[in-house]
């Protein structure tokens, strides 16, 4: 039984750096209409790109200015 233990001990590890990092899409939601996020979101997908978050802030200054 302490077998299982020691992998339970290495997961919760692994989630905890999981937890701590932040995922753009929500972190923008905070500051612009979520609609607009995740627009913006799928226009960097539809080009190839991923979802970062100086990436997604472009692409929404960019649908604001419009």
């Amino acid at each position: 039984m302490s077998r299982g233990s020691g992998d339970d001990h290495m997961l919760d590890s692994s989630l905890a750096g999981l937890q701590t990092s932040i995922d753009p899409v929500q972190e923008m939601t905070i500051r612009y209409p979520r609609i607009l996020v995740i627009k913006a979101a799928f226009a960097l997908l539809k080009d190839g790109k991923s979802i970062e978050h100086r990436d997604l802030e472009k692409t929404l200054q960019l649908f604001l200015s419009k």
